[in-house]
Formats: C-alpha cells, structure tokens, sequence
C-alpha cells in the first residue's frame, strides 16, 4: 500500500540515486513489476529490465550538477503521482 510517507520515502531515494548518478541505487528503488514514466509526455516504461535500459543507456553520465526536489501531486492505494523539480547542467554545451 502507497503513503504518503511511503511515496516520499521512495522519492528521496529514488532522487539521491538520479543525483549521484548510481544506476544500482535508482534501479534498486523499482520492483519488477514497476511502470514509469519520467515525463507525462513520454511512453510508460513496463517492468524494471525496460527501466534499467532507459537508465543504464539513456540517462547516466548525460547530465551533471544535478539538483533534486519534488512535490507528491497524488497518492492512492496503488499509486503515487508526483511532479520533480530538477536543475541540471547537460555535457555537451547544454544546460
């Protein structure tokens, strides 16, 4: 069952992980069975081998300075819905 404490619990590791850039600390965040979507713009990524694809491939190593918060916008039984506030400095020139 999803808390609110619970939901921010897992959102404060799941961010600690984003900001040190440790793939095993935010892949260890998600159960197999996960769905996660990082933008609502974005297909939903099913069970934890397609998130560790996204992570491990697409979004370790391509930011760096990365600042972390959130806000919980919802939390039900199943789910918890929260908008993230990230402040980041991309390689490349970008930021």
């Amino acid at each position: 069952m999803v808390t609110n404490t619970s939901f921010q619990q897992w959102l404060d590791g799941y961010g600690a992980g984003w900001v040190k850039q440790d793939p095993k600390q935010t892949l260890a965040m998600f159960s197999d069975d996960a769905s996660y979507m990082y933008t609502p713009f974005h297909k939903i990524m099913r069970g934890k081998d397609e998130i560790r694809r996204y992570v491990e491939k697409g979004a370790v190593g391509l930011q760096q300075d990365i600042e972390f918060s959130c806000e919980i916008l919802a939390v039900t039984e199943r789910y918890g819905i929260a908008r993230g506030i990230h402040l980041l400095e991309g390689t490349g020139g970008n930021s």
